[in-house]
């Protein structure tokens, strides 16, 4: 409403003159009903009295706010905390006006006075919560919309915030418990509902998570968020048709959200319509040229594609990008990325999964050769096993503080740095001489028949791409009839994958006999060809040029590029690809057919 429309309604309703006790009265009243004009001019009439009435002041600036008057409700507010600094009220409505205007920490200052004069006031500590998580100081933000919930517990926007925090903490079964409260209480709520979708969808708890999204998007068909989380839920169960039909109407309510573009490329890119997924994220950027997202996506579908050039510098956006809460932990220390370096101390770490370092460690030798005093930081389980590349001074833990170091670069960033291209990959192999034990797993496999098949069927549950890149022990059963050993690699394993292992005695199980990727790689150098899928093992047999073969998904990593059947990274691999049927039978039949030639 503006002035010449309170103005107006004024005029048309304007309210007896009372004494100035009683209109402060009646402009409470008209307040709560919601009619704010009626209720500004009962608190001017009070506050035409001789002595000024605080409350008057507090509650017209409140009104003032309340109409997108923001700066002089906020300086009403302060003339009442002048006249009156006792009353956490006023302390509460001038931080949520500072909130409003961006004054973070005069908003935070003055919630703080609120709840020190009424440490019972639940909204305070509400408000107080949502501008901790604007100053991104979630722990704190946690504790305030905690004390809310606990003074009191049908706080229902204080139960959601709070669960809002414990899911960007990553605490998904707390936040699931949050949500269901919150919902417990406001069962309409579609926000709660997508937001709860997204955490059972991370536990990986679909079937769930889609009726969340559902349930979501019959309460508010408007609500765009609702159609765009039920998609992503979708594509994750490989339902790509049925997930692009809710991406479509996402995008009818909201055109121009971005996240959602971003996801229907994601399901497009799956089913091999690149184009479409192009135009898609090419949209998503004009409408957010700072979307590092999808930057980072866009980067990664071109290296799949083999566009290397373009692709190589759009990885680095991975810095920027809020999902992948990726932080560079030596960004205050110059980056090298690719010039003269002789002479100096260089620090080369790593920033992906152990299975990139082990890949990217070709690189080391590469800046070595420059000139340079090479330290390599990377996860405690590879020290051991890297520490002997090429070029490497020193090979220290990731999590630990370096000796000092020139510059830095990260392991993904360094085929930037070398501008490499599908000519210039560096695939020479072996890069990796790990010192191996020889004698002790010679005498462990002698007698066993010829040739020996190394086995790795699943890997990191936690990768968000396990369903597809993962298969059960139980689907690799047509091999075992071959006249071969068979030798599982598998760390770990699914509770169904160990009970089906153990109804094929003829495969030799050495989970238990390996213990670090020294003894992985000991055993890699006496056997004939490891059969795996795309883990971390792939990556250790390439680099040490043993034979391996690379039973991949339909949509596959992007350096394992499209349809080609060799690695331009590894001489020694082969893949075996699936078809657009996601059947990993047909695999396993190719797989097996090559295991007879080796007999």
């Amino acid at each position: 409403m503006n002035r010449q429309q309170r103005r107006a309604a004024a005029k048309a309703n304007p309210p007896a003159r009372v004494a100035p006790p009683a209109a402060l009265q009646l402009g409470i009243a008209s307040h709560q009903i919601g009619r704010l004009a009626e209720a500004e001019a009962y608190y001017r009439e009070a506050l035409a009295a001789p002595r000024q009435q605080p409350d008057a002041l507090h509650l017209l600036g409140v009104v003032f706010m309340q109409t997108g008057r923001l700066a002089p409700g906020i300086e009403l507010i302060r003339r009442a905390i002048g006249l009156n600094g006792t009353n956490g009220e006023y302390f509460s409505n001038l931080g949520a006006g500072l909130n409003r205007l961006g004054d973070l920490a005069g908003a935070a200052d003055a919630f703080r006075r609120a709840l020190e004069l009424k440490p019972d006031f639940a909204t305070a500590f509400h408000d107080y919560g949502n501008v901790l998580l604007k100053q991104g100081k979630l722990d704190e933000a946690l504790v305030s919309f905690t004390r809310a919930i606990g003074i009191d517990p049908f706080y229902t926007n204080a139960h959601h915030q709070r669960a809002k925090v414990l899911q960007r903490f990553g605490r998904h079964a707390e936040a699931l418990a949050a949500f269901n409260e919150a919902l417990a209480i406001k069962p309409d709520n579609a926000e709660a509902l997508c937001r709860r979708a997204l955490v059972l969808l991370a536990m990986k708890r679909f079937d769930e998570a889609l009726a969340s999204a559902e349930e979501a998007k019959r309460i508010d068909p408007s609500y765009a968020e609702a159609f765009n989380v039920c998609g992503s839920t979708l594509h994750r169960i490989d339902r790509f048709e049925e997930a692009l039909v809710n991406f479509d109407q996402a995008l009818s309510l909201a055109p121009q959200r971005s996240e959602v573009l971003l996801n229907r490329a994601a399901t497009l890119d799956e089913m091999h319509r690149f184009p479409e997924g192009a135009r898609d994220i090419a949209a998503a950027l004009r409408n957010n040229p700072s979307y590092a997202d999808a930057h980072w996506n866009d980067g990664l579908r071109r290296l799949l594609l083999g566009d290397f050039a373009q692709g190589w510098p759009k990885t680095e956006w991975r810095w920027k990008s809020p999902s992948m809460m990726m932080r560079n932990p030596h960004a205050a220390s110059p980056q090298w990325m690719g010039e003269p370096i002789e002479g100096k101390t260089i620090l080369l770490y790593s920033d992906q999964g152990m299975g990139d370092a082990i890949f990217f460690a070709r690189y080391v030798p590469l800046v070595a050769a420059r000139g340079a005093r090479v330290i390599l930081q990377v996860e405690p389980l590879l020290v051991d096993l890297l520490k002997d590349v090429d070029g490497v001074a020193m090979c220290v833990e990731k999590g630990t503080a370096p000796p000092p170091f020139d510059l830095h670069c990260s392991l993904m960033s360094l085929p930037l740095a070398f501008g490499t291209a599908a000519d210039s990959i560096p695939a020479e192999v072996p890069y990796l001489r790990p010192a191996l034990d020889h004698e002790r797993w010679r005498e462990r496999f002698a007698g066993l028949r010829a040739p020996r098949v190394g086995l790795v069927w699943s890997g990191n549950p936690n990768h968000i791409n396990d369903h597809r890149r993962s298969m059960a022990f139980a689907q690799l059963a047509p091999l075992f009839d071959l006249p071969m050993t068979f030798v599982s690699l598998q760390k770990g394993g699914r509770p169904a994958d160990r009970q089906a292992l153990a109804q094929h005695p003829r495969v030799l199980d050495l989970d238990c006999e390996i213990e670090n990727f020294t003894d992985t790689a000991s055993v890699l150098s006496c056997l004939d060809v490891v059969v795996s899928v795309d883990t971390s093992v792939v990556h250790l047999a390439g680099a040490m040029g043993r034979p391996v073969w690379v039973m991949l998904p339909y949509t596959p990593d992007w350096r394992w590029l499209l349809e080609r059947t060799d690695s331009p990274w590894y001489p020694t691999m082969r893949l075996f690809r699936q078809d657009a049927s996601r059947d990993w039978s047909r695999v396993i039949s190719e797989v097996k057919a090559a295991l007879q030639g080796l007999l």
